[in-house]
C-alpha cells in the first residue's frame, strides 16, 4: 500500500511540474495562461483515454505503474482527464441522459464553488 502511495506521489510531482511548465510556456508564447490550462486538459484527456483503452484491450502494464500514470501523473497534470474519462464510461454504461447530468452537475457545482470561493474571500477582505 505504501509503495502505491509513493508511486502516485512521484507521478503527481511529475504531472504538477509539467502543468506548471506548459502553462508558463503558453503564457510566455501566447500571453495567455488559459491556453496552457486548455492544453494540459486536452493532453490529459488524450492520455487517459489511450491508456485506459490500451489496458482494456489487453496491454500489460503493472498496476503500480498504472496508478503512477493515471492517478499521479495525469491527476497532477489535470483532474479534467479523469472527469472526461468518467463521463464517457458513464455514457457507455448508463446512456446519454445520466452522463449529461453528471457533466452538467460537475460544471455547475465546480464553477459555482469557484465563485463561492472568490466571493467569500472578497467578502472577508473588503
Amino acid at each position: 500500500m505504501f509503495a502505491d502511495v509513493l508511486a502516485v506521489a512521484a507521478g503527481g510531482a511529475i504531472g504538477s511540474a509539467l502543468r506548471f511548465l506548459v502553462t508558463l510556456a503558453a503564457a510566455t508564447a501566447l500571453g495567455l495562461g488559459a491556453a496552457g490550462t486548455i492544453a494540459v486538459n486536452v493532453l490529459g484527456c488524450l492520455l487517459i483515454g489511450g491508456l485506459a483503452e490500451a489496458t482494456i484491450l489487453g496491454t500489460s502494464m503493472p498496476d503500480r505503474l498504472q496508478l503512477a500514470i493515471r492517478v499521479g501523473l495525469l491527476g497532477g497534470l489535470t483532474t479534467f482527464s479523469t472527469f472526461g474519462y468518467e463521463a464517457v464510461v458513464f455514457a457507455e454504461k448508463d446512456g446519454f441522459g445520466p452522463a449529461a447530468a453528471y457533466v452538467t452537475t460537475n460544471l455547475v457545482l465546480g464553477i459555482g464553488a469557484v465563485c463561492l470561493g472568490i466571493f467569500g474571500i472578497r467578502a472577508l477582505y473588503t
